[in-house]
């Protein structure tokens, strides 16, 4: 499913710039099919704000969307979803904090890892003004950065990618 998502945002990407968002889809879902030998469906909307895929395999939303309901992590709320994929095999959401302070949101979510019965692996680093912080176990993966937000500020970034295993 990663290598038709590919395709498929990169045929968006293009056909979007131009503005030609229904024949976008069409393109789009064309080639997620002959990547994955099955059924898609591709809906733009917002002017090519939001993309939706639909497959056998499971969704993505790109611009929008929701926090998958399998993914557990406990969040902070305030956050602005930025991409969300959901398939068989587990879930990745992304989520943006405008205006947020990177050490809190870290304390937020370390306490959440600190209250599983899971091992967690943790990694800090920084560099060229970015800091990051992720934490790691046998499903899941969680990464907190300082960013860019899609408004052109400066936030905090968490990414989370959770397996169905």
């Amino acid at each position: 499913m990663r290598k038709a998502m590919s395709i498929g945002l990169a045929v968006i990407l293009m056909l979007s710039v131009t503005g030609c968002a229904k024949a976008a889809e069409k393109v789009t879902e064309k080639a997620i099919e002959n990547a994955s030998g099955g059924d898609a469906n591709v809906d733009i909307s917002n002017n090519g704000g939001t993309v939706q895929v639909q497959t056998d395999q499971g969704s993505a939303t790109f611009g929008g969307g929701e926090i998958p309901d399998s993914i557990d992590v406990d969040l902070p709320s305030g956050g602005n979803v930025v991409s969300s994929i959901e398939a068989d095999s587990g879930a990745t959401v992304m989520v943006e904090y405008p205006d947020a302070n990177f050490d809190d949101i870290v304390a937020t979510l370390q306490s959440w890892v600190d209250a599983q019965p899971d091992d967690y692996t943790a990694f800090t680093s920084s560099g060229g003004g970015i800091q990051n912080q992720t934490w790691a176990s046998d499903t899941t993966a969680i990464s907190v950065q300082t960013c860019t937000t899609t408004s052109g500020g400066q936030g905090v970034c968490v990414s989370v990618q959770q397996s169905n295993n």
